[in-house]
């Protein structure tokens, strides 16, 4: 009897464990699920698709954007279903294909993106690239590993957590998508939500989530224009 129950008790932790390894195999963010953006189109699509973006846009972003290059907008974007994003556009003197063939290789924004101090591949498929990634803030170090995915049947780019990894931050889910202007002109749509776990001190959090985004946007938009040649 004895040797039954034993039996029986590792047999319930075997199952316990079976459903809390399938429950946090599918806990990855929403934001990587498909979703197709109003007015997506494929990557081959150079042309002719940002007009009806911006025409979503409010004036005054759309005036800031003409003015800049980049807004972080006030307008509703194709993310706002995911919590506590922030959405910005980004004006991009390059094709489509240009920027979205720089888009696909995120171990490499270490180089231009600020504070940003180490990224690299952990493991890689078709569309879908797993990644390790070091920011330093004043003297605080955050590690996290991100699951990118690409969709380039509509043109968009999507990052979350990987559930898996003991990240130094609680969310950190992101979007691009991409809309051709023109030929030569890409208008980039990103949306990111950022919050930070209780062991990061709160000023981190408050400089991450609201003063970061506009040099990472200038960045990003440099990187691009530069044909991925240019260096923080």
């Amino acid at each position: 009897m004895r040797t039954f129950a034993l039996g029986a008790l590792v047999l319930m932790a075997a199952l316990f464990l079976s459903a809390a390894e399938a429950q946090a195999a599918g806990k990855h963010s929403k934001i990587l699920d498909y979703v197709k953006p109003p007015f997506a189109q494929p990557i081959t699509v150079s042309a002719g698709e940002a007009q009806h973006v911006l025409a979503q846009l409010k004036y005054a972003d759309r005036a800031k954007l003409a003015k800049e290059g980049f807004v972080v907008a006030n307008s509703l974007s194709s993310g706002d279903e995911i919590k506590g994003i922030i959405t910005a556009y980004i004006i991009v003197k390059k094709p489509k294909q240009a920027v979205w063939d720089l888009l696909r290789k995120p171990s490499l924004q270490h180089l231009y993106l600020p504070r940003l101090e180490k990224s690299k591949t952990v493991n890689k498929g078709e569309n879908r690239e797993l990644g390790w990634f070091q920011i330093k803030v004043s003297f605080v170090t955050i590690e996290n590993q991100v699951e990118h995915r690409w969709w380039p049947e509509i043109s968009r780019m999507a990052w979350a957590l990987d559930p898996d990894y003991d990240n130094d931050l609680k969310q950190q889910d992101g979007y691009y998508n991409l809309y051709a202007l023109d030929e030569n002109t890409t208008l980039m749509e990103l949306g990111t939500a950022l919050e930070t776990s209780a062991l990061v001190p709160g000023f981190v959090q408050e400089y991450l989530t609201k003063k970061d985004l506009p040099e990472v946007i200038a960045a990003v938009k440099m990187y691009m224009e530069s044909d991925g040649t240019y260096r923080k």
